[in-house]
């Protein structure tokens, strides 16, 4: 596939006109007056041609212009009708008559069939077609595979749009100019992926003006080596204008699903699931000042309540009212093998190994009233998306414009992340994101030859999964109007709830998803100043930006606990290891520690572009720009390396920044026959990636730099080995059950083990005490075969991550070549 190219400079979410005026004999005019007017806001922009009778006008809005050009002995030309587009450049020449500057000449313009001046690869969408699609959710993103070279991953979600087949995250999406993507993944944070319903944040399609991709961008554009995605928003005219709607789907005349007939499930019909999704919202636009001050104001609300069934099969129960006794839960408890070892209880319930206190207790589990194990279980899908955007526009004079914008998004909702594990609403995920994007920009245009942008944005972003019981104490769990001590010993906050319980032959597990994923609060702050220079028949362009971004996150997998259970039996008798009686089986791990960080780290970039016509047929794009990226720093430095040589260590610097990061971009277009028809294109440059914290510090969702366990014990050496306490801070671990070993009651944290006693189980939990803990927990990793002095622990082998600490930044090299004929 080729890919790429290098147009000329851009505007961000604002377009360019540009052009040349000369006479009947195709000479130049200098000195020229060109008057390029807004008619929807009666805008105007008076600028005088060069020596080569050239022109520019930059930093457009978006809008519907004429193009009027004047000179002494000359009658005035103008063109009008002209539609210019988010980020595009328009060429338009005039050729004067002789006569009266008096007399007019009146040309109605159609839009170009072909770009005859930028070897630029990419589209653009207007808002009328923006509007008249068919789109799931009125989800803009969902158009983007309608762009050359972009595809969404198959199965995927409404993140995964691969430009030319690189990685979703290496697109960079701009908001009215403004960075739109958040640091810990590079996801969008407009129209950002959720659980529930189609995205977790939104932008009304009804606000957007248009919206354009640029892949492989010019000098301007960096950071990432994938397409620019760049939304503008709607602004006010001199016209009052707005939109409204409403869209609605009810459930109640859907037929009932299969698995909810009366026929599976005991002959009693189990209810349909919710279906209702309504989506409304209003646009308005308009005059504050008539010609000088403009609004635009958008406002959306989304909600989606989708049932979601699955089929899961859990241990028939006394409660269930079938037989025989022999299948009941109540009788396989009493079946347990005692084999003179006492059982010791996770205290689920307060129940004896006796399950007594289980006999007709359906709390834990549904109900099941069908004799194979298996039932339906529908749980409710729920998300709220409000979206509201507020825009205006001043023009204060012929040289000086503003315009600022300010977005808010908020989702929240409920989502059974495990259809077929999770058995009731109160162990749904509870998802919440929110978007903020803040925009300003001045457009200063001192000479007909100079312009200035600067501008000054801000974007904010929080994502939030957790389970819905996020806020239960574990040990003091309580739940339907009934209390189950499940004391894994966990007493972070952050990670509270019931624990992730799993039982084999058993499908529906206790408790939610392996969260928490706390995304934020992200923010990136931009400022960049850019300056547009015509001379003669060189179009450049220069500047350079900064973008500071910080990232708060805690992510976590199972951070409230994993255990598993190798049958019914050594559930209720409290048994997730039973290697020692060779009975059952199973595994029990916690989250110790705390996985919340905060990181900061800044972007540099300057750049240079020449839009050079060389001749009027031919136009040369050329452009170097230098970006570098500071290596993050954790605020409180918990984050660490592994050396070979060293071990662990605990550094805030783990890698060396890389700074010859030098990006050249080169590009042509060629109107081949002189006719504005038949375009020839090519280009290359070289495209650096300002990575993601994810990559470095949360695979998986578990491990990474912020992780490594600089603080915990270190034993190595086999038989003759020994332990050595780690140099750092960092004690963060997923802890698990040792065998043959019992927590020493009197200990306080670090815990301390002693040899378990004849005939005892795993782990020692208090004896059955309500206060006691389940977890031992204890800091420390090895080579899987030296024992703990003192004790008959062997801790799991370390787990360790290491990065290059000469790390370079990745780069990608593109070329392109593409002919296209408008017929």
């Amino acid at each position: 596939m080729l890919v790429a190219c290098l147009p000329l400079f851009s505007q961000g979410n604002a377009g360019r006109i540009l052009g040349g005026v000369t006479d009947q004999t195709g000479g130049t005019i200098a000195r020229a007056t060109v008057t390029i007017i807004d008619t929807q806001r009666n805008a105007t922009r008076t600028l005088t041609t060069d020596a080569a009778g050239e022109y520019s006008a930059p930093n457009l809005l978006p809008s519907t212009y004429t193009v009027r050009a004047a000179f002494q002995g000359f009658k005035t030309e103008e063109h009008s009708g002209i539609i210019l587009e988010v980020n595009q450049d328009l060429r338009v020449d005039l050729t004067l008559q002789p006569g009266e500057q008096t007399e007019r000449i009146v040309v109605t313009e159609s839009l170009p069939m072909v770009e005859t001046s930028n070897a630029e690869l990419g589209g653009t969408l207007q808002s009328a077609i923006i509007a008249d699609l068919p789109m799931n959710g009125r989800n803009f993103a969902n158009l983007l595979q309608l762009r050359p070279g972009v595809t969404i991953y198959p199965g995927g979600s409404g993140w995964t749009q691969s430009t030319n087949g690189q990685r979703a995250h290496d697109n960079v999406y701009l908001f009215e100019g403004v960075n739109g993507s958040d640091p810990w993944m590079a996801q969008p944070i407009i129209s950002a992926v959720m659980g529930a319903g189609d995205a977790g944040t939104l932008v009304s399609i009804d606000a957007i003006d248009e919206f354009k991709t640029e892949e492989n961008p010019r000098a301007e554009y960096g950071w990432k080596p994938g397409a620019i995605v760049n939304v503008g928003i709607k602004s006010g005219t001199n016209t009052m204008h707005g939109t409204a709607f409403a869209y609605g789907r009810d459930g109640s005349w859907d037929a009932l699903p299969y698995f909810n007939t009366a026929g599976l499930n005991g002959g009693v019909a189990k209810p349909a699931p919710p279906l209702a999704l309504e989506q409304f919202g209003a646009t308005l636009g308009g005059p504050i000042k008539k010609d000088k001050l403009f609004y635009f104001l958008s406002f959306e609300d989304q909600r989606y309540n989708v049932g979601s069934t699955g089929l899961i099969s859990d241990p028939i129960t006394a409660g269930s009212g079938i037989g025989p006794a022999a299948n009941n839960m109540i009788d396989s408890c009493l079946a347990v093998p005692t084999a003179g070892r006492a059982r010791l209880s996770l205290q689920l319930a307060g129940l004896n190994p006796d399950c007594s206190k289980a006999a007709n207790y359906p709390g834990l589990f549904p109900v099941v009233n069908s004799a194979n194990f298996t039932i339906p279980n529908t749980l409710t899908n729920t998300n709220r998306i409000d979206s509201g955007i507020a825009k205006f526009d001043y023009h204060l004079n012929d040289k000086n414009s503003l315009n600022g914008m300010y977005e808010i998004s908020p989702g929240n909702g409920f989502l059974n992340d495990a259809p077929g594990g999770q058995t009731n609403n109160v162990w749904l995920t509870n998802q919440y994101a929110r978007s903020q994007v803040l925009a300003s920009n001045w457009t200063l245009t001192p000479t007909s030859t100079v312009v200035n942008e600067f501008r000054v944005g801000y974007s904010h972003y929080f994502q939030d999964f957790e389970v819905a019981d996020k806020s239960e104490n574990p040990a003091k769990y309580s739940f339907g109007g009934s209390t189950y001590n499940v004391n894994t010993g966990q007493t972070n906050p952050l990670y509270f709830g019931f624990p992730v319980i799993h039982i084999a032959s058993v499908t529906g597990q206790l408790g939610g998803g392996g969260w928490p994923k706390v995304v934020g609060p992200d923010s990136v702050l931009q400022i960049m100043d850019h300056v547009s220079y015509l001379k003669g028949k060189h179009a450049f362009k220069f500047g350079g930006e900064v973008l500071y971004n910080r990232s708060a996150t805690d992510v976590t997998s199972n951070g409230r606990g994993n255990i598993t259970f190798g049958s019914v039996e050594d559930f209720f008798a409290g048994v997730p290891n039973s290697s020692l009686d060779k009975v059952g089986g199973g595994s029990a791990t916690i989250l110790t520690g705390n996985l919340v960080r905060h990181f900061t780290y800044t972007g540099y970039a300057a750049f240079l572009q020449d839009d050079w016509r060389v001749r009027p047929r031919l136009t040369l794009n050329i452009g170097v720009r230098y970006e570098i990226t500071t290596v993050p720093k954790e605020t409180n430095g918990l984050q660490g390396n592994f050396d070979p040589t060293q071990g662990l260590m605990q550094t805030n610097a783990p890698y060396s920044g890389d700074h010859n990061n030098i990006s050249p971009r080169f590009g042509f277009a060629w109107d081949m026959f002189g006719n504005g028809k038949t375009v020839l294109r090519g280009g290359g440059g070289i495209l650096y990636e300002q990575l993601s914290l994810d990559v470095t510090q949360g695979i998986g969702n578990s491990f990474g730099l912020r992780v490594e366990p600089t603080g915990d014990q270190l034993c190595f050496g086999g038989a003759t080995g020994s332990c050595t306490a780690g140099k750092g801070t960092i004690s963060v671990a997923n802890v698990s059950l040792s065998p043959g070993l019992a927590l020493d009651g009197g200990a306080t944290a670090p815990a301390t083990f002693t040899t378990a006693a004849a005939g005892s189980l795993a782990a020692n939990w208090g004896a059955n005490s309500l206060n006691g803990s389940i977890f031992p927990f204890v800091s420390a990793c090895g080579d899987g075969a030296t024992t703990v002095p003192g004790t008959t622990l062997t801790p799991t082998q370390c787990s360790a991550i290491r990065v290059d600490p000469k790390l370079r930044t990745p780069y990608v090299e593109t070329w392109t070549l593409d002919l296209q004929r408008a017929l």
